[in-house]
């Protein structure tokens, strides 16, 4: 079942194209555009008000809940979706983990405007823990209850492998089947692109599991194909 179906955070509408569902929640900041984005506009125009205003919505997209509560609606729309299906033994939805699963932007300094005014992100960076994305985990346990297996996948270096484990665990993230690192070989390689890797990924496990299902925040998650039903976490630090 690698059909493609994803869920775009955009007006509270649901419009049906092309056997397609796309759930949408209208957010706060209708101009809001991710943090690579502002930068890049911001070398083109040399504009600092636009740059900071840009900043300022996703200070304030992330420093209330708007962002949680995306998720949530996000995640409640796909649980709908998956409470449909007939669950096998073998029916598998893919997790990406960084600001996926958990919180990772606290370890970027382009976005400490945001996370610096986030304690339990300062704190994360203390403790070396980094704090559950509370509505990908709910959504996770409830997919648990439901039979379904579960992946995750990072193209974080093998090197941390013992590190996100316990990370996941310790968050809540528990009886996954299997959580899989880029070696660390390709992940210092800038020839490498995460995209290809992790479809190459997802094609081995569509030889052990049938992917009914795929969440995470960046497009690389989705490229490609063997995904399932698309999940998209909301990013606009990154993408």
């Amino acid at each position: 079942m690698n059909a493609n179906k994803r869920i775009i955070v955009i007006v509270s509408v649901v419009v049906v194209a092309s056997a397609a569902y796309y759930f949408s929640f209208k957010i706060s900041t209708p101009e809001l555009i991710n943090l690579k984005q502002a930068m890049k506009e911001f070398e083109r125009t040399h504009d600092v008000n636009m740059l900071e205003k840009h900043k300022k919505r996703i200070y304030n997209y992330y420093t209330t809940d708007a962002f949680e509560r995306d998720v949530q609606n996000i995640c409640t729309q796909a649980l709908k979706h998956f409470s449909q299906l007939t669950v096998s033994a073998a029916s598998l939805i893919i997790f990406d983990v960084d600001d996926t699963a958990f919180y990772n932007y606290q370890w970027r300094d382009d976005a400490e405007f945001v996370w610096k005014h986030q304690p339990e992100l300062v704190q994360a960076r203390e403790t070396k823990v980094a704090p559950a994305i509370q509505a990908t985990l709910a959504f996770y346990n409830e997919l648990k209850k439901l039979g379904f297996k579960t992946v995750f996948v990072s193209s974080r270096n093998q090197g941390v492998y013992d590190e996100y484990y316990k990370n996941l665990t310790q968050i809540g993230y528990r009886d996954f089947d299997k959580l899989i690192l880029m070696p660390d070989a390709l992940a210092f390689d800038r020839n490498i692109k995460t995209a290809d890797w992790k479809l190459e990924v997802r094609k081995a496990l569509a030889q052990e599991y049938t992917i009914v299902g795929s969440v995470g925040d960046r497009a690389a998650d989705f490229q490609g194909g063997y995904v399932g039903y698309e999940v998209k976490i909301p990013n606009y630090i990154f993408e």
